[in-house]
């Protein structure tokens, strides 16, 4: 299974990197592409590496018993609650005030990253479930 999340990993951090590069560079005004990829890279890699990884894992583990149709349903939810909870988590470590006093303004700051970090899930779930297929498991 850790294969499987690995590769999985792999090929959503190739498709997330450079989809999210091209919509940040073609909403942002021209910022020099040579060093937004990096850093949307070191972001996609570390954020599905530390976060992404062990949410798969739990989904897996959490629907082992179910069927396969269920089973789909249920760890694309859980992928995906994951992912918008990933960014209310960074808010509750990073400046809790903002988020619990002024919602409103937490919001304006970090909808990019929540939009960002759902599109992350949903195509860290396709990987892991085309991989799933692919090897057969």
């Amino acid at each position: 299974m850790l294969l499987r999340k690995f590769l999985a990993f792999l090929l959503a951090s190739i498709i997330i990197t450079p989809t999210l590069t091209a919509v940040l560079y073609l909403t942002s005004g021209g910022i020099f592409l040579s060093v937004l990829l990096p850093i949307i890279a070191l972001y996609v890699v570390g954020g599905l590496f530390s976060y992404g990884i062990p949410t798969s894992v739990l989904s897996d583990w959490l629907t082992q018993k179910m069927t396969e149709v269920k089973r789909r349903q249920y760890s694309f939810w859980f992928h995906v609650l994951s992912g918008v909870s990933f960014i209310f988590i960074l808010g509750i470590l990073a400046d809790p005030s903002t988020l619990f006093n002024d919602f409103i303004t937490y919001w304006t700051s970090m909808y990019p990253f929540f939009f960002g970090a759902l599109f992350a899930a949903i195509v860290l779930w396709l990987c892991d479930e085309w991989v799933r297929i692919k090897r057969g498991k």
